[in-house]
């Protein structure tokens, strides 16, 4: 009996590695997106999160995009954060930042019209260096 409680505690050991080998999480998403440049399953696993850790879960694949100097994607899911939370300051932080240090990416990426809607600069200004 023994030997059977055993194997069963083992398979499902293995089940459960297997299921968080298989199942999409953000970094694996994000590593995606960098291989594909696509970010619609990206964008879609944060979508389908709870609201209310969308924008942190934007905030994070933002962040590991820009850190590995993937910035194009990065300013194209700033871009869907800020339409979706304009008013969160970490919206704004990216906006700006984005501004600053890549204009020509922010330039490509965020047009007259988008800015006047989704940026204010006020409410950046007031974000710190890490948002």
């Amino acid at each position: 009996m023994g030997v059977w409680i055993g194997i069963g505690v083992g398979a499902a050991i293995a089940a459960w590695v297997l299921w968080q080998a298989l199942r999409p999480n953000l970094d694996r998403l994000v590593a995606q997106a960098v291989k594909t440049g696509e970010l619609g399953e990206l964008q879609r696993f944060i979508e389908g999160r709870r609201e209310g850790a969308q924008a942190a879960a934007y905030n994070y694949a933002i962040r590991r995009l820009w850190d590995a100097y993937h910035r194009e994607l990065a300013a194209r899911l700033a871009r869907e954060l800020a339409r979706n939370f304009g008013t969160v300051p970490i919206s704004q932080y990216w906006l700006r930042q984005i501004l600053q240090v890549e204009p020509g990416i922010a330039k490509d990426q965020f047009d007259k019209e988008f800015l006047a809607t989704y940026y204010v600069p006020e409410v950046a200004a007031r974000c710190g260096p890490a948002g």
